[in-house]
């Protein structure tokens, strides 16, 4: 069988999955940010909007990694303990003229996230902003704009280490492994 782009594709994506660790954000938040983005979308601003199961917020992005890696992240990870968080997810703003996000207040979570990336060996090349993304926006703002709005405040008491899995209406997110903080 020749090696044509599309089985070397599919011995890649074999190979590799792409994954991320994240807090996941309690449903009463998510329904708050949903009506936000609700109101986003009815306003006509072209963008691909959030979905409720894919509203988390991310620690770190691990991109395509293999099945070892994946499995040494799990080890550290359930070795060595790491504190609960407590988390503000108020305003809304943007970053340049394509992402709308919701905010994240918490010194403890930067501390978390800090503590996570030391462990994993883990540097994303930037600091790291807590964010939740609501909209990917196509043409610019629109009539959106940045907001105060205050949806509310939960203890993060555990990690999840989640595959990203691409699909052709959005990425699914499936929860591989969980870690509880303490």
């Amino acid at each position: 069988m020749p090696l044509t782009q599309s089985v070397l594709k599919t011995l890649f994506l074999k190979a590799f999955m792409r994954c991320f660790l994240a807090v996941e954000i309690p449903k009463e938040i998510k329904d708050k940010m949903m009506r936000l983005v609700a109101a986003a979308r009815a306003s006509g601003v072209p963008a691909s909007f959030a979905k409720p199961e894919q509203m988390h917020l991310t620690l770190a992005f691990f991109g395509e990694i293999t099945e070892a890696r994946k499995d040494e992240i799990a080890r550290a990870l359930s070795t060595q303990p790491l504190p609960s968080a407590k988390i503000k997810i108020a305003s809304t703003g943007f970053f340049g003229s394509r992402v709308y996000w919701a905010g994240v207040q918490s010194e403890e979570l930067v501390s978390l996230q800090k503590k996570v990336a030391d462990l994993l060996h883990y540097d994303e090349g930037r600091p790291f902003s807590p964010h939740i993304t609501l909209a990917r926006l196509k043409e610019g703002r629109g009539s959106l704009s940045p907001s105060d709005e205050f949806f509310g405040e939960f203890a993060a008491r555990e990690l999840v280490l989640f595959e990203s899995v691409l699909k052709s209406d959005g990425a699914e997110h499936r929860a591989v492994a969980r870690f509880a903080l303490v």
